[in-house]
């Protein structure tokens, strides 16, 4: 009777050994798991601040563009040769003039029409 008593509790313990064992092994995933999860977290709010980042500069540059063709739309409107071009191509005449203004304007593909001609 004693040695069948010490093989239940002996059956038993390897039992409850097993699950420690796999509530070990659970616990370690899920230790993984959350470091992964943090990594995660950290590589999209530094995205994030990246993307933040590159619409701010967006933002400014297109302010500053925009002021920029206002000085110059502002500037040359009484000219009639000018108002002629704004009428009739403002997106052309403006992207001329801020290319011409930054040193981005290719001479070779000039394909503006000019009113006299």
């Amino acid at each position: 009777m004693f040695n069948q008593e010490c093989k239940i509790l002996s059956d038993k313990l390897d039992s409850i050994n097993k699950r420690i064992d796999i509530f070990e092994n659970l616990t370690k995933r899920v230790d993984d798991l959350e470091k992964r999860v943090l990594d995660e977290e950290k590589y999209v709010n530094d995205k994030l601040h990246e993307i933040k980042e590159e619409i701010k500069d967006i933002k400014t540059n297109m302010l500053n563009s925009i002021r920029y063709v206002f000085e110059i739309v502002s500037s040359e409107i009484f000219n009639q040769d000018v108002k002629w071009r704004l009428q009739t191509n403002p997106d052309n005449y403006l992207r001329t003039n801020i290319e011409l203004s930054t040193g981005k304007y290719n001479f070779k593909n000039y394909l503006y029409n000019d009113p006299n001609g």
